[in-house]
């Protein structure tokens, strides 16, 4: 993808942040951690954005003039390049660990990455920035000595033109591919809507098709796709749908993410239900800022159940207090403000003046083109391997566990 130029060709000269990303500018991982600070300053300094290992030459030939190399949730080794030429040029590093990025989790892309070399490259960094308390210390134990800056998630970026939507009840969370468990979830929503006689529309936001209940008269799943991050915040917005739904799992990749969806969900006047599972199981006070759910049949058929019978001022005591709590934890402009001084500090002094314009893009919605070059892969590359996953979740339990067991048990 190339990245629209920065209006700036009049401009005085100023010092170079260079930014180096492994998923594009408008990813929610990137435009969320970095691009949107950026976009909001530092004003000293200008911007140079590259997306590797595509734009490797390009970030290696810019590095040795900059005053400061950023970087976000490195794994690659044409990460480990850029960092290294950062260090010979005596350039400061910032990483910024959002995630559990040492290993991959099941679905992702792990062929992608045959090795993962995100200890060398936060080695060779000044300071890293994590959104969580239990991440950074993660990071200490890796890294004695050090310096971890705790920088949340804001549950409050958007932009704010956004065209009209049909609004109703969403869900939203890229981890909702469990296809051991999809089925019996899809099947508690639809019969606690029953049992409340609310009927439930779900809009479906992930990369895989959604269950069979589109058409049910209880459930209707509208499939929604994984989109930019400005086009899902307009459509969350607009939507203004009554619950939120955050499906996730037992297991490290899940245990060290942030309380994002809390956040956005609070933003927007979402009330959300999550597995019991950390990060939510130790934020989610049950009843009070939310509900917590057990992974299973009964434990989400309960929960919604819960929501859904929901007398209106027992509703608006808990969005009231959802709302005073993303105030005071998850608001933009004092978690900008954190950033903007994270990365000031750690410029260069003395820094060659670069005339050359950055080309961090504009503040606008985006599209989903810019967000991923990701529709064709998914559509044929992961399609047979999602349809094989939805089979084995509509089969049942013990035929599911017996599928499993001779697949982890089979010799190599």
């Amino acid at each position: 993808m190339e990245v629209p130029l920065e209006n700036r060709k009049t401009a005085p000269s100023r010092p170079t942040i260079v930014v180096c990303l492994e998923e594009e500018v408008y990813s929610p991982v990137s435009y969320l951690r970095l691009i949107h600070h950026l976009q909001d300053g530092p004003a000293n300094a200008s911007v140079s954005v590259f997306v590797l290992p595509r734009q490797l030459p390009e970030a290696l030939e810019r590095i040795p003039s900059a005053a400061l190399l950023l970087m976000a949730r490195n794994r690659h080794e044409s990460s480990l390049l850029a960092a290294r030429r950062a260090a010979e040029c005596s350039v400061p590093i910032l990483c910024d660990i959002d995630d559990y990025v040492w290993e991959f989790p099941d679905y992702s892309k792990v062929d992608r990455h045959p090795r993962i070399y995100t200890d060398e490259i936060l080695a060779l960094a000044a300071a890293v920035s994590t959104p969580s308390e239990d991440l950074a210390r993660l990071v200490r134990e890796r890294h004695p000595g050090k310096e971890i800056r705790l920088l949340p998630n804001p549950g409050n970026v958007w932009c704010d033109a956004a065209p009209a939507f049909v609004s109703g009840v969403m869900a939203n969370s890229d981890f909702f591919r469990m296809p051991e468990m999809k089925a019996d979830f899809f099947r508690a929503l639809r019969d606690a809507a029953r049992e409340a006689g609310t009927p439930l529309l779900l809009y479906y936001f992930s990369n895989d098709p959604p269950e069979h209940f589109t058409d049910d008269p209880h459930l209707r799943v509208a499939w929604m796709g994984f989109r930019s991050y400005s086009s899902y915040r307009q459509l969350l917005d607009h939507l203004r749908p009554a619950l939120g739904f955050v499906l996730l799992r037992q297991e490290e990749f899940s245990r060290h993410k942030s309380v994002v969806k809390f956040a956005e969900f609070g933003f927007s006047g979402i009330l959300g239900l999550y597995s019991r599972v950390e990060p939510y199981a130790g934020f989610i006070e049950d009843g009070a800022n939310g509900f917590l759910a057990d992974n299973s049949y009964d434990g989400w058929k309960t929960a919604a159940l819960r929501a859904l019978r929901l007398a209106p001022d027992a509703r608006q005591r808990l969005l009231d207090r959802i709302a005073r709590d993303v105030r005071d934890q998850f608001d933009y402009p004092p978690i900008h403000a954190e950033f903007d001084a994270f990365v000031s500090a750690h410029l260069r002094p003395g820094a060659p003046p670069d005339s050359r314009p950055g080309n961090l893009p504009p503040r606008q919605p985006f599209t989903f083109r810019e967000a991923y070059a990701y529709p064709a892969w998914v559509m044929h590359a992961e399609r047979p391997r999602l349809e094989r996953e939805l089979a084995d979740a509509r089969q049942p339990l013990l035929r599911r566990l017996l599928r499993r067991a001779r697949t982890v048990l089979r010799p190599t």
